[in-house]
């Protein structure tokens, strides 16, 4: 019989930090922002932005851009900005913390807003479940053999917890193939 291991919140919170890997270049959602019209808004904050690689391609671009990560760059911003990307933050969180997440980033965003999550599918953390005996069940997704969370999302998924926080849904601008990517907007009047 298998023995189950207690794993706290806060734990899984800063073990998030571990998820921040190196990358030689911008990560997938972010070099598909920059080859989108969202180039066009002049201010991104990047949430949850790891060591800072899509900050710097972002920068590059010409756009006025700054990176939070609770973990890599602790200094919060003090204005608000035309976008925020979110990517694959969500899926290193417990349930409980995922909205928490959202709303804290939402009180940078200026009003009319987009913001753009991008997460880990459903698909592609079952998949890496199986091939690495090493995962654990946990909660709603699966402690990783680093001690890390993963939890995948379905679309549906991604896009209720997005309207939780008060977005209202866009079509996404692009898909990536082991992610499930959500756009929003702030405020839209109807």
């Amino acid at each position: 019989m298998s023995q189950k291991k207690i794993i706290s919140q806060s734990a899984l919170v800063e073990a998030s930090g571990k998820t921040a890997i190196y990358r030689p270049k911008p990560s997938r959602p972010a070099r598909k922002v920059l080859d989108s019209y969202l180039t066009l808004l002049p201010s991104v904050l990047d949430w949850g932005c790891g060591r800072g690689k899509d900050v710097l391609a972002y920068r590059a671009a010409g756009l006025s851009a700054i990176g939070y990560d609770l973990n890599h760059q602790k200094i919060l911003p003090y204005k608000k900005y035309d976008l925020i990307t979110c990517t694959y933050v969500l899926n290193t969180l417990p349930l409980n913390l995922r909205q928490k997440c959202l709303e804290d980033a939402l009180k940078h965003l200026k009003l009319y807003g987009l913001m753009l999550v991008a997460v880990r599918s459903a698909k592609d953390v079952q998949k890496e479940s199986k091939r690495s005996r090493l995962w654990m069940k946990h909660l709603d997704g699966y402690v990783t053999s680093r001690g890390t969370f993963q939890h995948g999302f379905e679309q549906d998924e991604l896009d209720e917890l997005v309207q939780s926080v008060g977005m209202t849904l866009l079509p996404a601008p692009f898909k990536i193939s082991d992610a499930v990517v959500s756009l929003s907007h702030d405020k839209i009047e109807e």
